[in-house]
């Protein structure tokens, strides 16, 4: 197993372990997106185009005050009997506080922990195949949120969100 283990680790990945007591165990491989061909959904955030690995996509919604609540600094989007977080895709990749806008649109993600966090993003742009090709050496570039890089029809170079990646806060309604 420790063969295994630094070989998914010098990919950049990791291996959950999970053991319960006469039942068995659970390894989970997570692997980095990289040279793969993918369904994407594609999105616009700010000025900017970025692609979400379709299998990370739980579902989308539209914010509105029906099903938004402010839980002091926190927004949280109501879905059945589940609250999960919602943030701006801007502000997740820039750090820096921006405004939860209702009547925008929310691309709920699952991350690496089986948690869920909504993505709130100015526009859907519909699905697209795509090829991810590794980021390489970019410097100005903060990786942590991204998987990879694919090229869009008219030839923009778009990155692609790896929401395993992502910081999640979610909670779930006790109601």
């Amino acid at each position: 197993m420790d063969v295994v283990k630094r070989a998914v680790e010098s990919m950049n990945g990791h291996i959950d372990v999970e053991s319960v007591r006469d039942v068995g165990t659970k390894f989970t491989l997570s692997l980095p997106l990289t040279l793969l061909i993918a369904t994407a959904l594609m999105v616009r955030a700010g000025g900017e185009r970025y692609a979400i690995p379709l299998p990370a996509v739980r579902e989308v919604a539209m914010l509105t005050s029906g099903v938004h609540q402010r839980m002091g600094e926190r927004s949280i989007l109501h879905i059945g009997d589940e609250a999960i977080e919602v943030q701006p895709l801007l502000q997740i990749l820039n750090r820096r506080c921006m405004p939860v806008e209702i009547g925008k649109p929310v691309v709920i993600v699952r991350t690496a922990d089986d948690g869920m966090i909504g993505l709130l993003v100015d526009e859907l742009l519909g699905r697209q195949e795509i090829v991810i090709k590794p980021l390489g050496s970019l410097k100005s570039l903060d990786r942590s949120s991204f998987g990879g890089a694919t090229i869009d029809p008219e030839g923009r170079v778009i990155l692609v969100l790896d929401p395993a990646r992502l910081s999640v806060r979610t909670t779930h309604a006790t109601d």
